[in-house]
């Protein structure tokens, strides 16, 4: 096939270039699998009966979400099944970044990262969400059309045509939506209006990395940033309507807001939501991007093992048409919740759009740091046994110590020590019981002292814990420190 000349813009006004498609596939792929890994550790803790959340629990606390919803991680409370579980999901994403039976391991995959975060909606957030909708749009569209083994297998007739499908449309829609939401959620908010909000953020003690605090020194800068990212999320995709240059000013664009959206990864503790929202900005990469750097449709070097797999192009459980047919009600669903969630932030929907959102767990809201926090700090979980011992049961930052000696009691003068969370989920959790989460703070006791106790007795044994908030106003502009605060007390044994 011969190739367009580098320098000819072939961007068309509509239509996603599958190139782009292929990219984020791959990327998704690979990320979807380092989800799994990373819950490997605490699969434990996290996901069986006897962690943070037990089944039961879950269903007294979440079930309006979880009866009419599914999990297949509910379907047993054991670590043998949460383990299995994640081990597929993670073969699942190299599958999809391979494009091996694409549509049916998107399928696969969109059913495991619902239920595993289903399982525990202690530890969820916005990177959660993000990454399940782009699987589940990565089922509708064609994005296998080309550097796939499933192209490989059956080569399309024009690898070269833009996706004008309404799976590439919703995918389209989707990316959009979260910059746009995020964006208005923000201007909505005074302090993003006068500029004051990202020198606010930068003092959240939960997020803030080193580049942040020295970033939060030099407030003009930070107000410069607070105005383009407010305005930024919301005025970009006016560039889709420019009629001229498309691919140069598409590709410019959508650069310029990727390298915004990672500066808050290295600004803050976001766990990996801004590289999932840069994998979506990928998909909207132009023809004109790839034709510069000689990534034609055509070539794909496929992986040792591609010739020998058998071939996964079929149509399957979801071929293109009834994809379209899906893709119809999903994209309602997002522009209609979308739509309300603006209006009402405690939308939830009609009865049609309620039970779709519920029955799929399609629920979204992107409203990152929209409001600056007016409090931070640290938190610590100071335990005593029935010997009268204090022990620091945040000493590893998540899950109990079950043989580790007291070494990061809280100091006398409340001066924070040097804290850092297991992970990011440990932290989530934790910070919600900070401000005042009440059924997470009963459920992480009980952990607490079931692990501490499972192999102790006598007096060696947790008797009571208190979860202490150790806080400051945001701002503080008469620096008076961290007050200690109470936020939970638990008797082990009553």
């Amino acid at each position: 096939m011969s190739q367009a000349p580098a320098d000819v813009d072939r961007t068309p006004a509509l239509g996603l270039d599958p190139r782009a498609l292929a990219s984020f596939r791959m990327a998704l792929g690979v990320v979807v699998s380092f989800d799994a890994l990373s819950r490997l550790s605490d699969a434990y803790a996290m996901y069986t009966d006897a962690g943070v959340l037990p089944r039961a629990a879950a269903l007294h606390h979440f079930g309006f979400l979880l009866e009419p919803g599914f999990s297949v991680h509910m379907g047993s409370g054991g670590l043998t099944w949460a383990v299995f579980l994640l081990l597929l999901q993670a073969l699942g994403g190299l599958a999809l970044a391979a494009g091996w039976r694409t549509r049916t391991w998107a399928v696969v995959l969109y059913v495991l990262l619902a239920g595993v975060q289903l399982r525990n909606l202690f530890v969820g957030g916005g990177y959660d969400a993000m990454l399940r909708l782009s699987v589940l749009w990565a089922a509708l569209a064609p994005v296998s059309r080309v550097w796939s083994v499933d192209a490989v297998h059956q080569p399309p007739d024009q690898p070269d045509a833009q996706a004008t499908d309404l799976g590439s449309l919703g995918l389209f829609a989707q990316v959009v939506i979260v910059y746009l939401a995020a964006g208005y959620a923000k201007l909505e908010q005074p302090a993003w209006r006068s500029g004051e909000a990202l020198e606010l953020i930068l003092q959240d003690e939960f997020h803030v990395r080193a580049l942040g605090h020295w970033l939060g020194q030099f407030p003009t800068f930070c107000a410069a940033i607070t105005h383009i990212t407010g305005w930024g999320e919301v005025l970009w995709p006016l560039v889709f309507l420019i009629p001229v240059r498309r691919g140069p000013v598409r590709t410019a664009t959508l650069a310029a807001l990727a390298a915004l959206t990672l500066g808050f990864l290295a600004a803050l503790r976001v766990d990996f939501f801004p590289v999932i929202a840069v994998i979506g900005l990928v998909a909207l990469l132009p023809a004109w991007a790839f034709d510069r750097l000689g990534w034609h449709a055509d070539r794909f070097a496929p992986v040792a093992l591609a010739s020998r797999l058998p071939a996964g192009g079929a149509p399957g459980p979801l071929g293109p048409r009834i994809a379209q047919i899906v893709a119809v009600p999903l994209l309602v669903f997002t522009l209609v919740w979308n739509l309300g969630v603006a209006r009402d932030s405690e939308y939830s929907g009609g009865p049609g759009i309620s039970d779709l959102g519920q029955a799929l767990f399609l629920q979204q809201a992107w409203k990152m740091f929209a409001r600056p926090a007016s409090r931070t700090g640290w938190v610590a979980v100071r335990g005593r046994t029935f010997a009268g011992n204090e022990v620091d049961l945040l000493a590893l930052g998540g899950p109990s110590p079950r043989d580790l000696p007291v070494s990061s009691l809280v100091p006398a003068g409340g001066t924070a020590p040097e804290r850092r969370y297991r992970n990011m989920r440990w932290m989530v959790m934790i910070k919600r019981i900070a401000y005042g989460h009440h059924a997470a703070a009963s459920e992480f006791s009980r952990y607490h002292c079931r692990e501490w106790n499972r192999d102790r007795e006598g007096d060696a044994r947790l008797a009571t814990l208190e979860i202490l908030f150790y806080n400051r106003p945001i701002p503080d502009p008469e620096n008076r420190g961290h007050e200690r605060e109470v936020v939970w007390e638990h008797g082990c044994f009553r």
